[in-house]
């Protein structure tokens, strides 16, 4: 039985956008073989016992989370290489710890650098998602995704990065500057050329130290949280290959790559901690270049990998030559595709899980665990089943219309700085059904129903 790998879709040149899934993948390529399984950009993860990727079939049984995984793969008969067999006590010690280190510290940066800030969301991960999820799923996952990253960072106090630009009202005008450090080294500069000037009054000089004291903060606690992983992480790698041996990689050096390539890859705008990376810490940014290219194949082709979803037939040897011909090094498969029913009832459960209270009652579902007693009982009739199935079409139809709707309606103004946007043709509605009277509502439903709105990329 092959096993199915299902992860967030690749981005950066990475293959997915999600520290879990880029692990995942690392760990299954150095641990089994290519015909004992595949990997497939998903958007779906109605499937996985976390509701979240990555997440693994192996035949009726789905396993979701990074530890779930390896826990099971560990237990299977198949590797063809088993990590960590040959570590020690004070290794595998070592290895729990440092896998604490890397969840608690390298997280926070990731949500700070790819989503709390709004300059590096809107111009790189939001982007990057527009790439890799249908169209109706950018409108819940990304946003939701964003969501919690910033409510995991609040507590650290960097609201000056959760904002577009900064425009500091000077006697020169008005200046916008992106970056913290940009921003830092302008204001000592304004400061020391402040000495030679007349000089201000007391509001404008409140205003620059409450400005100074805001950068000043931000920098100071990101330099600290860059330095609380960066260093032990340093300090235990010093002149090896691999973080805990010398020979052969381990999860662990799975888990870090994961991480760290997520910190040092992305093209973001306010690259503060890949920048430190390169600078201060060039051992471990050569480390997480070496282990991309030896535990993932290098350099992932996003393009690539998108495209064998575009009319590659399901078949097993046509998908082997579309790899080769593409020079995918990861078993790369078409991702599934879902029914209608299934793809309506996401897209309605997506809709519904960002209005204020339907989402917050969704959201409040205990995660449970794929386990063998949790199989349905096969059993139940099939006329119960058919009716279960067709109540579930129904209802999802009604409540994508009415709370797609009513959610797409009063968002359509802010989407529309977005990279997926609407466009109408023409100046005119061509075909479609009348929706006058409905302002958006109505729009959205001549969209929806096969009116003149084109879907742009």
């Amino acid at each position: 039985m092959v096993l199915e790998l299902h992860v967030w879709g690749p981005a950066f040149g990475l293959p997915s956008i999600d520290a879990e899934c880029i692990a995942t993948a690392a760990f299954l390529n150095c641990t089994l073989t290519d015909e004992d399984w595949t990997i497939s950009a998903a958007h779906d993860p109605a499937s996985s016992p976390t509701k979240s990727f990555p997440a693994l079939k192996d035949g009726d049984q789905w396993i979701g989370g990074y530890h779930a995984i390896v826990r099971h793969i560990r237990k299977q008969p198949r590797p063809s290489s088993r990590l960590d067999e040959a570590l020690d006590a004070q290794q595998e010690a070592d290895t729990i710890a440092f896998s604490a280190l890397l969840e608690r510290h390298a997280l926070p940066l990731i949500d700070i650098a790819l989503y709390t800030s709004y300059e590096n969301y809107s111009s790189t991960t939001r982007p990057a998602y527009t790439r890799i999820l249908p169209w109706h799923s950018n409108y819940s996952i990304p946003p939701s995704r964003r969501s919690a990253a910033r409510s995991r960072t609040a507590h650290l106090g960097l609201r000056s990065l959760d904002v577009d630009t900064t425009h500091d009202s000077l006697d020169t005008g008005h200046t916008t500057i992106s970056t913290p450090s940009a921003r830092f080294e302008a204001e000592k500069r304004a400061a020391t050329a402040s000495l030679q000037q007349t000089p201000k009054p007391a509001f404008w000089n409140r205003n620059r130290t409450t400005l100074n004291q805001a950068l000043l903060t931000s920098k100071f606690k990101l330099d600290a949280l860059t330095k609380s992983l960066l260093d032990p992480l340093s300090d235990v790698l010093a002149e090896k290959p691999y973080l805990l041996t010398t020979s052969l990689p381990t999860s662990l050096d799975c888990l870090a790559l994961a991480y760290l390539s997520l910190l040092l890859f992305p093209p973001v705008p306010q690259a503060f901690v890949a920048d430190t990376m390169k600078t201060q810490y060039p051992r471990l940014a050569a480390y997480t270049t070496r282990l991309r290219a030896s535990l993932l194949g290098g350099d992932v082709d996003v393009a690539a990998v998108l495209a064998l979803n575009d009319g590659v037939p399901p078949n097993t040897d046509d998908v082997r030559r579309a790899r080769a011909w593409k020079m995918l090094q990861l078993p790369w498969v078409p991702a599934p595709t879902a029914s209608f029913g299934a793809g309506v009832y996401s897209v309605a459960g997506q809709v519904l899980a960002q209005l204020p209270f339907a989402g917050r009652y969704l959201n409040s579902t205990e995660i449970v665990h794929a386990d063998a007693d949790m199989v349905p009982d096969s059993s139940r009739g099939s006329n119960s089943m058919l009716a279960e199935n067709i109540f579930h079409v129904s209802a999802g139809v009604l409540a994508a219309v009415v709370a797609g709707t009513t959610y797409l309606a009063f968002g359509h103004a802010q989407q529309r700085t977005d990279n997926l946007i609407f466009e109408r043709q023409n100046g005119r509605r061509r075909g479609g059904v009348a929706s006058g009277g409905l302002g958006d509502a109505g729009d959205f439903l001549n969209t929806a129903l096969g009116g003149g709105y084109g879907l742009r990329y």
